[in-house]
């Protein structure tokens, strides 16, 4: 894939680019510090996954903690190692993991919204819609439960974010070391990023597709293939004390996985393709204002009415290949029920 960055727009320098990427970061920051006034309100609020991913984390501090906890210890196995190792390393510090768990979410809202700005602007050089994408993530982050809870579903975005853009810059060495961030956070994320150099293979040259004639995009992808399949195969092992996945098959027979179950996933209708919060295409409900500016844009594209329509056609063409990549994960998710995890988790 070609590099198509080329500095901010004609009339934007270098200064008021940066301008634009300060004032998406003091966005970021008004959104971080209500969230931590959330997380403060009360001395003993406490995140709801966090009661399940990081209460047992507090062995760190004391090891007699927990004694005997058949739940403590399955959490404590299934949880990736570097999540697992990033929490130890602040126990050692001192810092309760229930106290990191609170003021981790407003770090991980501000990297996250430096990073998109500088994806965009490696996409398309306009400090403007940088801005606006930015703070549409932005919000698209506090609506939900993924980093707020400060699991590993958290460093998930930084981390995908950190792939693209080091992806668009070809720098594939490092590269390989957010793909093993990843694997190690969280191995979903990793799959993702790890179909974006498959894809690469195939460009488009003058109206037509042809694989890539570069053979670092071969080496690239063969090696990211077999590092992320050897850290996702890792991950599975991990649990295999606790005995194998559940099948689909059994888990359609258990209470827990019916529509009023603990963990709630099989129901009838068109609504579990859609908008089950775990087994849906569109697993998150999108505020109206956000949704219909994607369709209108996507509307004016399509029909050649965008007034930069030439100039966004690597970066639109650049998302379509990551929804392909979300959509094929989502599909494998649901034929190999659970084998993949959840299938909503590809495309939140």
């Amino acid at each position: 894939m070609e590099n198509n960055s080329r500095g901010p727009e004609p009339g934007f320098g270098l200064v008021k680019a940066n301008r634009w990427l300060f004032a998406a970061l003091a966005v970021a920051l008004i959104y971080s510090l209500l969230a931590l006034r959330l997380a403060f309100r009360l001395p003993y609020l406490v995140q709801d996954d966090a009661r399940q991913h990081i209460f047992w984390m507090r062995r760190y501090l004391d090891p007699t903690l927990f004694p005997n906890d058949l739940i403590a210890d399955y959490f404590q196995t299934i949880a990736p190692v570097g999540y697992k190792l990033f929490y130890w390393i602040f126990a050692k510090l001192g810092v309760d993991p229930m106290l990191l768990a609170k003021l981790l979410p407003a770090a991980i809202g501000l990297v996250c919204v430096y990073l998109a700005f500088r994806v965009f602007m490696e996409l398309l050089p306009d400090p403007r819609g940088a801005f606006i994408a930015s703070v549409l993530i932005c919000q698209m982050l506090w609506i939900k439960d993924d980093v707020i809870s400060a699991t590993p579903r958290a460093f998930g975005y930084p981390l995908f974010l950190l792939f693209v853009l080091l992806f668009l810059r070809r720098s594939f060495s490092l590269c390989f070391v957010v793909l093993v961030l990843e694997g190690l956070f969280y191995p979903p994320a990793m799959i993702i990023s790890a179909g974006l150099p498959v894809l690469n293979l195939i460009q488009k040259d003058a109206g037509r597709f042809r694989f890539s004639r570069v053979r670092s995009d071969y080496v690239f992808c063969a090696a990211a293939i077999v590092l992320a399949a050897t850290l996702a195969i890792g991950f599975e092992n991990s649990a295999a004390a606790y005995g194998p996945i559940v099948s689909a098959k059994v888990a359609r027979a258990m209470p827990e996985f019916k529509p009023e179950g603990r963990t709630s996933f099989f129901q009838p209708g068109m609504d579990f393709w859609l908008k089950h919060q775990r087994a849906g295409f569109f697993p998150r409900k999108v505020p109206t204002p956000i949704f219909w500016s994607g369709v209108i844009f996507f509307l004016l594209y399509a029909f050649g009415k965008f007034p930069g329509r030439q100039r966004t056609r690597k970066a639109v063409g650049f998302v379509l290949r990551l929804l392909l990549i979300s959509f094929g994960l989502w599909t494998v998710a649901h034929a190999f029920l659970f084998k993949f995890y959840l299938p909503s988790r590809y495309l939140q």
